[in-house]
């Protein structure tokens, strides 16, 4: 009994010191999870705003509030440099959870600066999201868009978590960023966030040349583009499909898919057949159609196997125009060449490229239908 007691009275105590030790830490130093970056209007000057919580005392009970600082400078480092005299605790960036970039600055100036500036600090974790923000930055992370001011930071991160375990996106973060924005055979996409009333929501993703953002694909794209990037294993989507003329909304859930490049040939240009396999289940439809009916699943197979086709071969002609390569045909192409030419590749093979997507769709669960 009295160890019992002796056991209890610890755990009390560690608990109990383990808040104050939170209340302290956020008493005494400042930890930035957000950080945000926009293109001032004076030539070659930005802004960079922090967002941390920060406990404040409010009469018996103290509470947890979200604070933001900006700064302006022409680097990097004289911005976070200029934030250290705003703000009377030490900022921290251990708890990094995300990096914004306005739009009007990755398509005008680009980013590669500030994020390597980011991955050579040791307190820094590799795996820390990028986005890219349509509109201010700062405005974004200044707004109550949770209900939970305290954790804006999280919030961002979390809401792009939630998209990439969902694989409406492909997953990304610092250390892809830099790795393919350093490739000579890829290039780098990140997810693009919007404003919607008083919200923030994953709205596709920007696409990039270099540093610079140079296109955006909207959800839809975004979802065709992850599956014909690297295949998925428990997506969903709602597909608006046609059988003898009738509309059919149809959710596909679980959907597994499978993709292999090959290449077919490679000179005068080099063509490509993307062979895409999926398979998933029907938990949700709306029109006349019954998918016990071998004839009508087969035709709605066949209506989401042509969508996914039409619109990924779209995607990679749209690519090739901006000549850029996020699908990474560069790496599958120098993957086969013994004297791998970077510059001719981008400047002479890429643009003549061409692609098929193929497509097979087998629907294996579907609830009762008429």
């Amino acid at each position: 009994m009295i160890k019992k007691i002796f056991t209890f009275f610890i755990l009390s105590t560690v608990i109990f010191l383990t808040g104050c030790w939170e209340t302290r830490i956020l008493d005494e130093i400042a930890l930035v999870q957000i950080v945000a970056f926009d293109l001032d209007e004076g030539e070659g000057v930005y802004e960079q705003t922090v967002g941390f919580p920060s406990y404040f005392e409010a009469g018996e009970e103290g509470q947890l509030e979200n604070v933001t600082l900006s700064s302006r400078g022409r680097s990097p480092k004289e911005t976070r440099n200029e934030l250290t005299r705003d703000w009377q605790r030490p900022l921290r960036y251990g708890q990094l959870r995300i990096l914004a970039f306005s739009q009007h600055l990755a398509e005008g100036e680009g980013i590669s600066a500030f994020v390597e500036s980011f991955y050579r600090d040791p307190r820094v974790g590799n795996q820390i999201h990028l986005s890219i923000m349509e509109g201010e930055a700062k405005k974004a992370i200044d707004t109550d868009h949770t209900g939970a001011r305290e954790r804006v930071g999280m919030y961002f991160a979390n809401l792009i978590e939630e998209n990439e375990n969902a694989e409406n996106i492909p997953r990304s973060n610092l250390h892809s960023f830099l790795f393919d924005f350093h490739s000579d055979g890829k290039d780098a996409y990140l997810p693009f966030l919007k404003t919607v009333e008083d919200r923030i929501i994953v709205n596709g993703l920007a696409l990039f040349d270099g540093e610079k953002k140079v296109a955006h694909l909207g959800p839809d794209e975004s979802f065709i583009f992850k599956m014909i990037l690297e295949g998925s294993h428990s997506g969903n989507h709602t597909f608006e499909v046609k059988r003898d003329g009738v509309d059919v909304t149809l959710h596909l859930d679980n959907i597994h898919s499978r993709v292999r490049y090959e290449e077919v040939k490679r000179n005068p240009h080099p063509h490509y057949v993307v062979q895409l396999d999926v398979k998933g289940d029907v938990d949700d439809f709306i029109g006349e159609v019954n998918l016990e009916n071998d004839q009508h699943l087969k035709a709605v197979e066949d209506s989401i196997a042509n969508q996914i086709e039409d619109t990924g071969e779209r995607l990679i002609n749209y690519f090739v125009d901006l000549n850029i390569d996020p699908l990474g045909f560069g790496e599958q192409y120098r993957s086969r060449t013994r004297d791998w030419d970077p510059k001719e590749w981008k400047e002479t093979k890429y643009p003549l490229l061409t692609a098929e997507v193929k497509v097979d769709v087998n629907i294996l669960q579907f609830g009762a239908t008429d």
